[in-house]
């Protein structure tokens, strides 16, 4: 990049090369009255540095020198200030972008919230009432995640699911389907057992319901277990939402 300066007092125009904004060194000749004077600028530290090249400078040269380093440091300071605003604003934009990106990604997936059924005479927790427990991903729905119940909740994506044939998978991914308690790449096949309130089995063994370890409580992990120990519990139906 090629930066003009014009100098001060008796010195003309000075033409300054300087490298990428990493490694700010500059070099140049000022011309005053008396004989050209050679110099390297070096601004990469805290405190800008000066080489003179050949005769020791003069008063007047020096002055002009001082002139120079000042106006490089304002403008190594003034690309370090730009540098940081956009950046921030690239970070914003960034941010968008990727907000923007997930809204849309979200209303095409589409799918259904998987909710445990109750009835108030199951008396989980030795409660009359009925929690709303939805089955979730618990991260981003990517491989790995694991599957817990949360609150139902309208706007969780990590809540929406749907069948591929009669494969359980998260509705944000075509590959990825319930395996043990997490999301895993697979085609593990499932069957739905009942009518609008369902048991989920495994394909696998069909003594094997999806369900939680006992009465339900947030963040309880979900995996396949024996269909009879979830009927004790009441904790063998779903139905979608």
């Amino acid at each position: 990049m090629k930066i003009s300066i014009l100098a001060l007092a008796a010195a003309s125009v000075v033409d300054v090369a300087t490298s990428e904004p990493s490694n700010r060194l500059a070099s140049g000749v000022l011309a005053g009255e008396g004989d050209e004077t050679e110099f390297v600028a070096d601004t990469r530290g805290d405190a800008a540095q000066l080489r003179v090249l050949g005769a020791r400078p003069g008063a007047e040269e020096e002055s002009h020198v001082a002139a120079v380093m000042e106006h490089l440091a304002d403008v190594a300071n003034h690309r370090e200030a730009s540098s940081f605003y956009e950046d921030d604003e690239t970070d914003a934009l960034d941010k968008r972008r990727l907000e923007k990106r997930d809204k849309n990604r979200r209303r095409r997936m589409g799918g259904k919230r998987l909710k445990l059924f109750c009835d108030e005479k199951f008396r989980w927790q030795d409660e009359r009432k009925c929690h709303n427990y939805c089955l979730e991903v618990d991260g981003d729905v990517e491989e790995g995640d694991e599957i817990r119940l949360a609150e139902c909740s309208n706007r969780a994506h990590q809540q929406r699911w749907r069948m591929d044939g009669r494969v359980l998978r998260p509705a944000g991914d075509r590959k990825l389907c319930v395996k043990g308690t997490k999301l895993k790449r697979c085609d593990d096949e499932v069957e739905l057992i009942g009518g609008s309130k369902f048991e989920i089995h495994s394909k696998k063994n069909g003594k094997w319901c999806l369900t939680n370890p006992h009465e339900p409580k947030v963040r309880e992990l979900v995996d396949f277990r024996e269909c009879r120990r979830a009927r004790n519990s009441h904790t063998n139906l779903w139905k979608f939402a």
